[in-house]
């Protein structure tokens, strides 16, 4: 099957989040199944093609939008103008591979519309937009209203997302919370889970030892419960006063509030709490797996989050988690089994749980390995690769059959 998935932020030479390293999996493990895999992504430098493990990867550099730099104001962040023209240009490079080696089928993501000037064009293409979490959910779970600009990426995306021949998402939460939000059809959404390379991320040979260290990675972040985390962090340390606390990601600074990190150390400073707690920028995929092994407990304290690599990758390590109960997460955490699930927003019980767990050495060994060996049922590239070529196969069916009853 040839194939072009299009994302932004593909790996390694853009650093981005969630939708990256989905995609960088998905593409290696169809590549691996025997799929010619195309993926279009955004040029840090210089625009290029080549191939990497498998992958054939275009990197394009949209041309500048005169009329960006005049938006900025209306759209802050998330600029209409700069989303619309990225997605012209995939557009004209997922033209130029099918006019070279011909597409069976195209994946894009909701977030940012990046499909969406192939879908307007009516390129005869099956096409499924993959939901991730659209502007507005992620908006309406922060707290935030849209501003102008962003209401026009909303519906930027809830276009392609309706357009797309199928759509894909990775857990049950969003997929009722899209359905209502966009007014598609449920039984449109294949839910499809994200993949773990649990050939990478994979236990250490003996369990942890040293201080007992907690670790969380992700943006820091309010919408991540990083705040939250701040709160419980001088409780847990007076139950367990050698604990350390490792917190790996990016900066989130909100307008108005500012830094996140900072507003994260002035709750712990008077508790002589700060002490205790390690920032670092994001890693490299090795250092975050020795990471993760070195781990005795992984935190996720969200208020929001479709199907979070934080919690596949510390599973596929065999750390036990400790996350909330929020969106898809307890779609693959089994409280008290492969983690402990706690109320967003909760510190208390945030705190209870993770001294438990720290006291407790047995039971984060059970939790581990029940972790592990539920990665390898149900998470692993090539049961999430199969699952999602019948989806493709459903999807070029689905494309025929329209084509034919307009003929």
């Amino acid at each position: 099957m040839q194939i072009c998935l299009l994302c932004q932020e593909y790996p390694p030479e853009v650093r981005g989040g969630g939708i990256g390293t989905y995609t960088y999996t998905l593409a290696r493990s169809l590549a691996r199944a025997g799929c010619r895999v195309h993926v279009v992504a955004r040029a840090a430098h210089a625009p290029l093609t080549r191939e990497e493990e498998g992958v054939v990867v275009h990197r394009i550099a949209p041309p500048p939008d005169l009329l960006q730099k005049a938006a900025r104001p209306l759209t802050g962040p998330q600029s209409f103008l700069d989303a619309y023209a990225y997605s012209r240009a995939a557009a004209a490079k997922v033209r130029e591979i099918v006019r070279q080696e011909g597409l069976d089928v195209v994946q894009s993501p909701e977030h940012g519309a990046e499909g969406l000037a192939l879908l307007r064009d009516g390129q005869d293409l099956p096409h499924v937009v993959r939901l991730h979490t659209p502007l507005a959910l992620v908006n309406e779970a922060a707290g935030r209203k849209l501003s102008p600009g962003g209401w026009i990426v909303h519906w930027m995306e809830r276009a392609a997302a309706r357009w797309a021949t199928l759509n894909t998402c990775a857990s049950r939460a969003l997929t009722r919370r899209v359905a209502e939000r966009f007014g598609i059809p449920p039984g449109r959404i294949r839910v499809v889970p994200n993949a773990i390379d649990h050939e990478q991320f994979r236990p250490a040979p003996s369990p942890p030892e040293g201080e007992p260290t907690v670790l969380y990675v992700g943006k820091i972040a309010p919408l991540k419960g990083a705040l939250v985390l701040a709160e419980a962090i001088p409780h847990v340390l007076r139950r367990v006063p050698e604990a350390r606390f490792v917190c790996v990601g990016s900066d989130h600074v909100t307008p108005g509030a500012g830094s996140t990190r900072d507003r994260m150390r002035a709750t712990l400073k008077p508790f002589g709490a700060d002490e205790r707690v390690h920032f670092l920028e994001p890693v490299p995929r090795g250092e975050l797996v020795a990471m993760y092994q070195r781990a005795h407990v992984v935190v996720l304290p969200t208020f929001w989050d479709n199907f979070p690599n934080t919690v596949l990758e510390a599973m596929a390590c065999g750390a036990p988690v400790v996350a909330s109960a929020a969106g898809g997460v307890e779609e693959i955490v089994t409280h008290e089994r492969e983690g402990v699930l706690v109320p967003p927003g909760d510190p208390e019980r945030l705190e209870d749980a993770i001294s438990r767990l720290l006291l407790d050495p047995d039971r984060r060994r059970e939790m581990g390995a029940m972790a592990r060996q539920k990665v390898l049922r149900e998470y692993t590239p090539q049961r999430v690769a199969q699952r999602t070529l019948e989806v493709y196969g459903e999807a070029i069916g689905r494309h025929r059959e329209r084509h034919r009853r307009t003929l």
